[in-house]
């Protein structure tokens, strides 16, 4: 994902992951928003300059459950992941 100047909003609540699942993410002045069931892990490998990466899911530890890697790099921008209903990144 590219967001340059604007902004990205993704829902994978319906999404099932492939094994060892990536998703890249870049953002410039800009803002990507991504809502992730709950019981999904949640890791990130993204470099942010001037803002940052905020991570609102659900802690597990268990090994089965479905993970996600962050990789990117963002400039003045920010990427939120959520997982709660009624979650601000999105209007249900």
């Amino acid at each position: 994902m590219l967001a340059w100047f604007g902004g990205i909003a993704v829902d994978l609540r319906e999404a099932k992951l492939a094994p060892h699942a990536h998703l890249s993410v870049h953002a410039l002045l800009a803002g990507i928003a991504i809502r992730v069931p709950p019981g999904w892990r949640i890791e990130s490998n993204v470099h942010a300059l001037g803002r940052g990466v905020a991570i609102d899911a659900p802690y597990t530890d268990d090994a089965e459950a479905p993970r996600l890697v962050l990789d990117g790099l963002v400039l003045f921008g920010g990427v939120a992941v959520g997982a709660r209903a009624g979650d601000w990144l999105f209007e249900s």
